[in-house]
């Protein structure tokens, strides 16, 4: 049992989700385009440029090229010539339980980490609930699915370093999978094989906190190889809104403008229509019912989606002109109805 800890004070914790969201936003907000969906199956270098084609036939040029494709990056490295490392499939299982948890744990509490990270954690999130979690798998490709053995290890790892996890307040849990390459380091920096392009990948613990400085060090890299000077009108500023972080007042002010914000959609997490139509029209808009999930979290409280998925799902298809067919959880071929009318 753990008898003693030490305690990091310079540590703490960020919203991955809306963190993500928040910087491809910004970067749209002052001029970059976002492509979905687009895996590339074809690259050729042409005139100085390469040219990317995707499977679904869309081609862009560019001049430089990062590859932070995660899971696919040795696939995506290789269709540009670089063929120097090998990427493995580490899955995580975790357990998300309710706020009604969420003030068990005050600080993220684990064990001495060893050669496959940090191991099983119990942290609070920022949104209130306490994540318990990950286990370590080797998997043979990406597969995100949870297995029973995985709740007894978390479970069992948990309980020895604290007692009295309040388990029975689980609301789901949910699998990813960490990419780690055959360097067991990040490989990050131009290739030697292809001039101006770029690797991001097997990118291992502590991956979320070195993204920025990440971010920064290729982007500065590539700047100086461009000859690029700095934007005078780039905003990196982008307004945060919480909507139940106001008072009555606050929030009285804003109904009256826009009365969408006195619509309660999502009970659990007191999600209203306005938010959830601001995340379909604020950069980057969400299109899925997870795209709306993890910009508002509607749908990610206590019933997991069994009261508000109908009202987001109606939302979409007014908001896009989306037939029932057409609404997806999280976009490709994850279709909510199949056939019929709904």
């Amino acid at each position: 049992r753990v008898t003693a800890a030490l305690f990091a004070p310079t540590g703490g914790i960020v919203c991955p989700f809306t963190l993500n969201i928040a910087a491809v936003g910004n970067a749209m907000d002052n001029g970059a385009a976002l492509l979905t969906g687009f895996r590339v199956s074809a690259v050729v270098k042409e005139k100085g440029c390469f040219a990317l084609t995707s499977e679904d036939g869309r081609e862009i040029r560019a001049r430089f090229a990062v590859n932070a494709a995660g899971a696919g990056s040795e696939r995506v490295a290789k269709l540009f010539g670089d063929d120097s490392f090998r990427i493995g499939f580490r899955k995580g299982e975790y357990m998300l339980l309710d706020s009604a948890a969420g003030g068990f744990a005050r600080h993220t509490v684990f064990a001495v980490p060893t050669a496959a990270g940090k191991g099983v954690l119990v942290s609070p999130t920022t949104d209130g609930n306490l994540l318990v979690g990950p286990t370590s798998v080797e998997e043979k490709d990406f597969d995100l699915s949870v297995r029973p053995e995985g709740f007894a290890e978390i479970r069992a790892k948990a309980e020895s370093m604290m007692d009295g996890i309040p388990f029975y307040e689980t609301i789901t849990s949910f699998a990813g999978v960490r990419a780690y390459s055959d360097r067991h380091d990040f490989i990050v920096g131009e290739s030697d094989a292809a001039e101006n392009f770029f690797n991001a990948a097997g990118i291992e613990s502590p991956g979320l906190t070195s993204a920025p400085a990440i971010g920064k060090f290729i982007a500065e890299t590539i700047a100086e190889k461009a000859g690029a000077a700095p934007n005078p009108l780039f905003d990196g500023h982008r307004e945060r809104k919480d909507f139940r972080g106001l008072s009555d007042a606050e929030k009285n002010e804003i109904i009256a403008a826009r009365p969408e914000y006195g619509k309660i959609v999502c009970r659990c997490e007191n999600v209203t229509l306005g938010e959830i139509l601001d995340a379909l029209r604020a950069n980057p808009r969400a299109h899925t019912l997870d795209g709306v999930k993890l910009r508002t979290r509607a749908g990610m409280g206590r019933c997991q989606s069994g009261f508000c998925q109908p009202h987001v799902f109606n939302v979409l298809m007014k908001e896009y002109g989306y037939t029932a067919e057409e609404v997806t959880k999280k976009g490709g071929r994850s279709f909510v109805i199949m056939g019929g009318e709904l």
